[in-house]
């Protein structure tokens, strides 16, 4: 219905001339019965070429702003943030980072993560790992001022001194292969996340930008 509305011209270029003189309603219910009789699949609209482009600017002198006036003040914000780092929590976290093993909040069983675990780890600088103390595989705690996390330590060369990561798709529980047990795999982010210390305009917390502390457990 919305193509009928909006781009009526397109429409027909799609469905034939015979349709030029109908009104949006009719166009839209022409396009829903075709979609009905086409499972597999059917054009909806074509685009002239031509004009593809000033066809679709929404500004009636035909221009782009490529500077937006709402968002000057957020780019100077944005350049002038400085990560609230301090003595207490000296590392920047990235939280829920994407890896081979994981895929934005898709959930499966733990045994479709193949080759040699654990998969949650906290990625950190090897200069970093040095000065807490902590060996490739050994644990460590991560705490935030929402509370702490343990988990395995993951010395990555990759990983910008001062910074540290831990993969997202975790925090999930599931029957233990063995026992079955309900097992939790890997942490939870959410749960050192503060949700004060959240983007002004999309409410978001910070996820990828979360003063941490690192310590090597005993």
């Amino acid at each position: 219905m919305d193509n009928g509305r909006r781009r009526p011209e397109a429409v027909v270029r799609a469905i034939g001339d015979d349709w030029k003189d109908a009104d949006a309603a009719r166009l839209g219910l022409e396009l829903f019965h075709r979609m009905i009789e086409h499972p597999e699949g059917v054009i909806i609209a074509i685009v002239d070429r031509e004009k593809n482009f000033e066809s679709n600017l929404g500004w009636d002198d035909k221009r782009v702003r490529l500077l937006p006036e709402p968002m000057i003040a957020e780019i100077n914000r944005a350049l002038a943030f400085q990560p609230p780092l301090t003595k207490e929590f000296p590392l920047l976290l990235a939280s829920g980072i994407r890896t081979h093993w994981t895929a934005n909040a898709i959930h499966r069983r733990p045994d479709w993560r193949k080759g040699k675990g654990p998969h949650c780890s906290l990625h950190i600088h090897p200069g970093d790992a040095e000065s807490i103390g902590v060996s490739d595989g050994e644990h460590v705690s991560i705490h935030t001022n929402r509370g702490a996390l343990e988990l395995p330590a993951e010395i990555d060369d990759k990983v910008l001194e001062g910074h540290v990561w831990i993969p997202n798709g975790f925090g999930v529980v599931y029957p233990d292969s063995v026992t079955g047990k309900p097992t939790m795999q890997g942490v939870k982010l959410n749960e050192i996340t503060d949700a004060n210390d959240r983007d002004p305009i999309s409410g978001c917390p910070h996820h990828k930008a979360i003063p941490c502390r690192v310590e090597a457990c005993v």
